[in-house]
């Protein structure tokens, strides 16, 4: 009963407060994904039977590996 109430106020202003609940932050995806299209159907298939659905996947790469070569490379440079 607690949650059906909290459920419906919260979902009367749909503002960063209510985005920020429903947002799914995922690490270590396929490199195969670069879409997102697999996640995106896979979630679907997992929230689609509750009423739930997937307004946007946005992928987000790994920059540690760019940043550490960039940082390298610049370093060549110097020399």
């Amino acid at each position: 009963m607690a949650y059906q109430f909290y459920q419906r106020s919260m979902s009367k202003n749909k503002d960063h407060e209510w985005l920020k609940a429903r947002t799914l932050h995922v690490k270590g995806l396929s490199p195969d994904d670069r879409s997102g299209n697999y996640l995106k159907h896979v979630l679907e298939r997992v929230i689609g039977p509750h009423g739930g659905e997937v307004l946007a996947v946005h992928l987000v790469p790994d920059f540690v590996n760019q940043l550490e070569l960039e940082g390298k490379i610049l370093d060549l440079k110097d020399l």
